[in-house]
């Protein structure tokens, strides 16, 4: 999964002692959001994104996030709606593009994934993720060339699981051809 994460900001990775009270700050809500979702928790998760939101209703990055944990919990018109305002104040984060497109393709909706996926590939060209998915999606709408394009690009990818994860699926459609 690709993350863009702000460089300025520190992540508490897990929980700590003081977990057991409410933060007091946008920084210490963010962070306890971030330790929820990192511990599988993600309607806390969610929970916790949205009273940031509160306090810092215009970062986009809070909203990328939201829309994640909305997704891990299966909750994917939710998480479009957090990706759509995400992209609202940052139209440039190609990753919320990608799980937009994910979140689309969970419901079904393989023409508006595909459609996320290439807005994410013409902010980041070498999205490998974004190849792969994309592949996919057109395979499933029956559009065997372009889907095969796609995944050759992700299988010669430098990003191991992704390039695997392509190598598969075109190993796959080639037994599906004999």
């Amino acid at each position: 999964m690709e993350l863009r994460i702000n460089q300025q900001r520190s992540y508490a990775a897990q929980p700590s002692a003081e977990d057991d009270h409410p933060p007091k700050d946008p920084d210490g809500w963010f962070n306890h959001a971030i330790a929820c979702y990192t511990t599988g928790a993600y309607a806390g998760a969610v929970a916790a994104f949205t009273t940031y939101l509160v306090w810092v209703p215009n970062d986009a990055e809070g909203h990328y996030w939201r829309g994640l944990a909305y997704q891990r919990n299966g909750q994917h018109w939710q998480a479009v709606l957090a990706f759509d305002h995400c992209l609202r104040l940052d139209p440039e984060y190609y990753a919320a593009y990608h799980q937009r497109g994910l979140a689309y393709a969970s419901d079904g909706q393989l023409e508006r994934a595909i459609s996320n996926f290439s807005k994410s590939l013409a902010l980041q060209p070498d999205h490998a993720a974004s190849y792969l998915e994309r592949g996919t999606a057109y395979l499933h709408l029956g559009q065997q060339a372009q889907g095969r394009v796609d995944l050759a690009w992700a299988a010669g990818s430098e990003d191991g699981a992704v390039a695997a994860a392509a190598q598969q699926r075109l190993a796959a459609l080639a037994q599906m051809e004999c």
